[in-house]
């Protein structure tokens, strides 16, 4: 193949692979294809009310079908990486992808929109941010076979934590299930695949964690018996679905496009460590910090609110827990920023073993360690990693094997270290977003004196300017532009 660079995603597969093997930092590899765009549109497929009479045709209930949307998103979703390994031996996140399943507006209209988004009920928050998330299902792509890991329903499967809502919600959206393997069976056409691999009972609860009590019915019902119509053969502990034999009972989805909000986009960055990033060089500035970083937070929260921002708190995870109720009551972005300001141990466990679900990572300094490895991120359920534009290699967002890669292009170390006052710090950062689609600028908590004060005026600059987003939310839509 003479132009292997106009094969997407090869062109950065052959570079990542290089560099891994040559020892070289991550995020020198070839730019990857997949980078951000101001107005590009993101693709979904919409199953709308017209198509329930094709699912009754294959035998399913009226009240189990509901409209909804399928996204197909190139990252291996939550534990994806893992389960792929454990279940079948797969080591490649890359071939990854997620099918997310948002019901149609019209379907969700009876419930409260803050339903979609609650951290105790849609415990693995893989909405993208939009209304209506109802399931998920995990998928990997290796030539002719897909493989199947997981599908599950948060919101129908923990509802019973809103008693006022749980029988509605079950029955509206019951047939969450067979909307994902319709689903399935779609991109499986889509990517000219023969066989569809999908885990028995027996191995989908062996690779489930303990502590959440599954239900062996709940399991059969969902990984055995809602396949049996479809006529799989076992394997081992699988089940196989010939792809032919599934399209007789499949309904195409139509293909929709939406479009996300134009001009240039402003990401402030909080890197939130008090004097740990100062214990060593600067013992004076770490005790600074530690008297003074705690009334600099809560006037940033304070100023942010007052001017309805929202901006990213990237938080070294051994403080998070005195932090986080603040940041998150605000619905500021919450990201990791490592787990104790140093390179030792594993820092990506240790900050699992705070907390699972927070989908961000921010190295100190912007050293790209090892560790920070696609590979890596992926294995402890990191969906986007931030870094300095010199150390990730390029100036836009871009997603590579799963992570989303957000560039920081200014930060305000040059402001402690003296080597620029504010006014031409200032200049300078605004003379950069006048060029540019996506700019995100990094604040340290510790250096809060030289930019507190003049911090409203700041903020009512980028308004005025841009959109302001969260570092999450930017990957959000990346992810969505770049669905298949």
């Amino acid at each position: 193949m003479k132009n292997w660079r106009a094969v997407p995603g090869l062109g950065a597969s052959i570079g990542t692979w290089a560099n891994q093997w040559l020892g070289l930092r991550p995020g020198k590899a070839v730019p990857p294809p997949f980078s951000f765009q101001e107005s590009a549109p993101a693709l979904y497929w919409s199953i709308d009310p017209g198509h329930q009479a094709g699912f009754s045709a294959f035998g399913l209930n009226r009240s189990d079908f509901f409209p909804h949307q399928l996204r197909f998103l190139r990252r291996p979703g939550s534990d994806g990486a893992k389960l792929a390994r454990r279940m079948y031996g797969l080591k490649r996140p890359g071939h990854g992808f997620e099918l997310v399943l948002h019901a149609a507006p019209n379907a969700c209209l009876e419930f409260p929109p803050d339903l979609f988004f609650n951290e105790d009920i849609v415990w693995h928050q893989q909405h993208l941010g939009l209304p209506g998330h109802v399931a998920v299902a995990n998928l990997i792509l290796e030539g002719k076979r897909l493989y199947i890991t997981v599908r599950f329903s948060d919101l129908v499967q923990r509802i019973s934590r809103r008693r006022d809502l749980k029988t509605r919600v079950e029955r509206v959206f019951r047939g969450w299930d067979q909307m994902l393997l319709n689903g399935i069976i779609h991109f499986a056409i889509q990517q000219g695949v023969r066989e569809i691999w999908f885990p028995t009972a027996d191995l989908a609860m062996e690779n489930t964690d303990r502590a959440r009590s599954p239900q062996p019915m709940l399991f059969e019902r969902v990984y055995d018996a809602h396949l049996r119509p479809f006529q799989p053969r076992r394997q081992g502990r699988a089940w196989v679905l010939d792809v032919a034999k599934a399209r007789q009972r499949f309904v195409a989805p139509v293909r929709q496009l939406e479009y996300g909000p134009s001009g240039p986009t402003v990401c402030i960055v909080h890197d939130t460590e008090r004097g740990l990033g100062s214990r060593d060089r600067d013992p004076r500035l770490a005790a600074r910090a530690d008297r003074d970083a705690p009334a600099a937070l809560e006037r940033m929260l304070a100023v942010e609110a007052q001017h309805d921002v929202q901006a990213t708190y990237s938080v070294v995870g051994c403080i998070l827990e005195d932090v986080r109720a603040a940041i998150a009551q605000a619905g500021h972005g919450l990201a990791f920023h490592s787990f104790d300001h140093t390179r030792q141990g594993d820092q990506l466990l240790r900050c699992r073993m705070v907390d699972y679900r927070i989908p961000g990572y921010r190295p100190p300094q912007s050293r790209m360690t090892r560790e920070l490895r696609d590979n890596h991120l992926t294995h402890h359920n990191f969906e986007w990693l931030a870094s300095s534009e010199h150390s990730l290699g390029f100036g836009l967002p871009c997603l590579t094997n799963g992570v989303v890669k957000l560039p920081i292009k200014l930060d305000d170390y040059s402001l402690h270290t003296g080597a620029l006052n504010f006014d031409q710090w200032w200049t300078q950062l605004q003379a950069m977003l006048k060029t540019r689609p996506y700019l995100a600028v990094g604040l340290h908590d510790c250096y809060a004196e030289h930019w507190l004060e003049p911090y409203p005026d700041m903020l009512r600059w980028f308004k005025d300017h841009a959109t302001v987003q969260r570092l999450g939310d930017v990957a959000n839509r990346l992810l969505r532009q770049t669905a298949v």
